[in-house]
């Protein structure tokens, strides 16, 4: 029978469902939503957010730039989330969905225009229009990204194909892993790979 509550001779229904009231919280909370601006179009340096198998080693490598330094920084408001299949990661591989009280470690760097297109490159992003759907991958800004307290407008890469076909392979959950230990610490590092999320942002086994 559905849970009532009397008060003053009248009857109420139960204002929660059974189960944990945060995560109803949550459901009842508007959707985030990331801003629909162009930032990087415009000449750099450009902030920019990385989160997963492309850590500042990787980074310099890619970008030709053997100087770059990353700093450690956290995406609030966002879960990593893993799908897709990459034939060289040999698995899913990671990308974000905007979520209340979410929070994703990464690093932060500063790229020239000539490294964020070769970036652009390598993640897949449509040469054309690097913040449309035309290719694996598209530039998307956000405006929650914290280092050293301080709150940063920076650009990141989100996949077009983020449908569950299978988890991400030990190696690609290993580099995960070495960019944040990288530069974060090994704790933090350990637990990239203790949650692994669909794009539905359901727990998922490595199974």
């Amino acid at each position: 029978d559905e849970l009532r509550a009397e008060s003053g001779g009248q009857r109420f229904a139960a204002v929660a469902p059974a189960g944990d009231w945060r995560t109803h919280l949550l459901r009842r909370l508007p959707p985030l939503t990331w801003p629909p601006t162009r930032r990087t179009l415009s000449a750099g340096p450009h902030a920019v957010f990385c989160y997963g198998g492309v850590g500042p080693a990787a980074l310099r490598e890619h970008c030709e730039a053997p100087h770059l330094s990353s700093s450690a920084a956290a995406l609030r408001g966002a879960v990593r989330i893993y799908g897709g299949h990459s034939v060289a990661w040999g698995g899913a591989v990671a990308s974000l969905a905007p979520r209340a009280g979410g929070c994703v470690w990464g690093s932060l760097a500063s790229l020239t225009d000539d490294a964020l297109r070769r970036l652009d490159a390598i993640e897949g992003a449509d040469p054309a229009d690097p913040y449309g759907g035309g290719g694996a991958a598209r530039r998307q800004d956000v405006g929650s990204v914290w280092v050293d307290g301080e709150r940063v407008d920076a650009v990141l890469y989100l996949r077009r194909d983020v449908a569950w076909r299978g988890p991400p392979s030990d190696r690609y959950i290993a580099a995960c892993e070495a960019h944040v230990a990288d530069v974060w610490d090994e704790e933090l590092a350990a637990a990239v790979g203790l949650e692994v999320l669909d794009e539905a942002g359901e727990l998922r086994t490595q199974d």
